[in-house]
């Protein structure tokens, strides 16, 4: 398992969580397009080397969002 698309889904902290860590190391890729996800805390999304959005509704708190926005981008495809 190299990527995993997820689409159409109600996403929470406890869900995306397990999911990520779940999911074994092999998996650089998330594609979480179409999805309403919602973040009150940090995740390991770092550990993706790409990790899609588009078309994501995202509400996440402002401690969260400005993690977000410090994505190294140099070593991730961010799609929001």
């Amino acid at each position: 398992l190299l990527s995993l698309n997820l689409s159409s889904n109600r996403i929470g902290d406890d869900g995306l969580d397990l999911l990520i860590q779940g999911l074994p190391a092999s998996v650089d890729t998330l594609d979480l397009n179409w999805n309403e996800v919602t973040l009150s805390r940090q995740l390991s999304l770092l550990r993706f080397k790409k990790l899609y959005l588009w078309g994501t509704m995202r509400y996440l708190l402002a401690a969260h969002e400005s993690s977000l926005h410090r994505w190294p981008t140099q070593n991730a495809a961010l799609n929001v």
